[in-house]
């Protein structure tokens, strides 16, 4: 519903992108073609470019993720339950390489000039300079490295 209801009122859509977490997109599609008398297309894919792959550790998780970064398996994803779980593993990633000196110099000179208007903008910002992004959204919140 969260966002489901920004994207119902905006007459004027042109492009929607969305996570592949969606489920049946039926309702939303019939009612963004009601609201703007324009047809809706929904294109689906079940290609994953990066493969899913689940795995469990009893090493502390920031020990489980250099372990995956070093034997080459990065991207790594992280879920977590609460945003406050996931900044804090996500300042723990930073004592972790999980990207090279010449990607960190990249990161940082696409950040250039970028704002970050959230609470936790600078601490995104420095986070995203190490090669960890952040995300969340409905009750789970999630790290990429």
């Amino acid at each position: 519903m969260a966002w489901q209801v920004p994207l119902l009122t905006l007459p004027k859509t042109r492009f929607l992108l969305m996570s592949a977490t969606l489920g049946d997109t039926a309702f939303l599609r019939r009612e963004l073609t009601k609201l703007t008398k324009r047809p809706t297309v929904t294109v689906a894919s079940t290609d994953r470019p990066v493969p899913l792959k689940h795995e469990y550790s009893e090493l502390p998780l920031a020990k489980t993720l250099e372990s995956l970064v070093a034997d080459g398996r990065a991207p790594v994803y992280v879920v977590h339950f609460t945003q406050l779980e996931a900044a804090q593993s996500a300042q723990d990633f930073t004592s972790i390489n999980v990207a090279t000196r010449e990607e960190k110099a990249a990161l940082a000179d696409a950040l250039v000039g970028f704002k970050f208007t959230s609470p936790y903008g600078p601490e995104i910002k420095k986070w995203l300079r190490h090669g960890i992004g952040l995300h969340h959204a409905g009750c789970c919140r999630s790290i990429a490295c």
